[in-house]
């Protein structure tokens, strides 16, 4: 019972954790997107 008891356990837990990264880069990305869509802009700053 070593790190390769389960053929392919490697390559899995790898291939879950780029899904969970790409999924937290969509869901700040979205995130970025609404709260900059909501942002007023005053007007304070004219160049």
């Amino acid at each position: 019972m070593g790190r390769n008891a389960i053929s392919g356990s490697e390559a899995l837990r790898f291939t879950n954790g780029v899904h969970y990264g790409m999924y937290f880069t969509i869901a700040l990305t979205v995130i970025g997107f609404i709260v900059a869509l909501f942002v007023k802009d005053d007007g304070k700053y004219t160049d």
